[in-house]
């Protein structure tokens, strides 16, 4: 019997920011809010500032509440 080979594969396209440049993009959306920022480890238990020195970050939005 001969066994099939699968392979998958998938393209993404990112785009990266400095700390600063992020900030402005988020300023530019007054409905948004960050929760909270997570680096690569994701550990729900220590949310993080972000800054220039990490590699990646995940940050957590949300719907403000009231629009100030």
């Amino acid at each position: 019997m001969k066994s099939k080979e699968l392979r998958l594969q998938h393209a993404f396209q990112l785009r990266t920011y400095t700390a600063r440049q992020f900030r402005r993009l988020l300023d530019s959306v007054p409905s948004l809010e960050p929760c909270d920022v997570y680096d690569f480890r994701y550990d729900i238990a220590k949310p993080f500032a972000p800054n220039n020195e990490m590699a990646y970050s995940v940050f957590v939005l949300r719907r403000r509440r009231h629009l100030s």
